[in-house]
């Protein structure tokens, strides 16, 4: 998958990609924190316009050779007024960037009080340091991360600790050390976090490079919020 930078796309946008099937493939989706808009092109037919669910552990998705898709990132905790969204593109050329630009800045919208919520969980180790750093009560914290994420404050913690932990695993260092370094309290904890998120053990996930290269994509605690 190709990705290139926002440039011009609005705040929204943390990255446009585009990925051509060759031959039929089944691929991995790993979760990263963010909702995309994407456009999936197949021959003979019309363009499908969609917007991906939050995924909350890593998915196969199948795709039949000689299909296209064309997909914009957006930032981990947009607003999405999916319904106005996909209408409005529906009817739009796939390859015009600066129109689905100028109708993602019209249907969607990043809302400060979620992203500073979002780039503190992305830095502490549990929701109480999170309150802490805020000032905020749990309920409160807890209602504005289900309202704006549709998850909780715990999800967002620990989606970040294991992507950072996935980022690491392309390293000469042992995984004992990865552990303690991603705030795992030992090899065991950072293995049962690796199947649960991403379906493999930290050793399988080393061994491929597909995984690999889908970990250092754009997203959560990996990239600014």
């Amino acid at each position: 998958m190709a990705s290139e930078s926002a440039g011009r796309l609005p705040d929204t946008v943390l990255a446009a990609w585009q990925h051509e099937v060759t031959a039929a493939e089944l691929s991995p989706v790993l979760p990263d924190g963010c909702q995309d808009l994407i456009c999936r092109i197949d021959a003979g037919q019309p363009p499908h316009w969609f917007v991906s669910p939050l995924a909350t552990a890593t998915e196969q998705v199948a795709s039949p050779g000689g299909c296209r898709y064309l997909g914009f990132r957006l930032h981990p905790g947009t607003r999405i007024d999916t319904t106005g969204l996909l209408a409005a593109v529906a009817s739009r050329a796939p390859d015009a960037r600066s129109e689905i630009g100028n109708l993602l800045a019209d249907f969607t919208r990043r809302d400060p009080a979620t992203q500073e919520i979002l780039a503190t969980l992305a830095e502490v180790a549990t929701p109480a340091a999170a309150r802490q750093r805020l000032g905020i009560r749990e309920r409160t914290l807890e209602r504005l991360c289900r309202r704006d994420t549709g998850q909780t404050a715990g999800f967002w913690i620990a989606l970040a600790r294991v992507r950072r932990a996935a980022v690491a695993i392309n390293s000469e260092l042992p995984l004992t050390d990865i552990a303690g370094l991603c705030g795992y309290a030992d090899q065991a904890h950072l293995n049962r976090a690796f199947r649960r998120w991403f379906a493999a053990s930290p050793a399988q996930f080393r061994r491929s490079p597909q995984l690999l290269s889908l970990a250092r994509a754009s997203g959560f605690a990996t990239d600014p919020i």
